[in-house]
């Protein structure tokens, strides 16, 4: 991934804002509706597809993890 991608990734997986993240990116303040274009292509370069699903899966199972190690036990009747 080129700068700009990497940037855009970064801001989108911390506001989960697809229009902020790639106004980020660009570093330029622009229409919401153009930057929610913008953000679109971003998001369908196959490179920075994968990247956010291999992140946002590894959280995820993370999370599962956690929430596994920490559950109380059952109660028996």
């Amino acid at each position: 991934m080129n700068r700009k991608q990497q940037a855009f990734v970064l801001a989108y997986l911390k506001n989960n804002d697809k229009a902020e993240a790639y106004m980020t990116a660009v570093n330029y303040r622009m229409t919401r509706k153009l930057a929610e274009r913008g953000a679109d292509m971003m998001l369908q370069l196959p490179e920075v597809e994968h990247f956010i699903r291999d992140v946002m899966e590894r959280a995820r199972k993370e999370a599962l993890q956690e929430i596994e190690n920490n559950r109380p036990p059952l109660l028996t009747v």
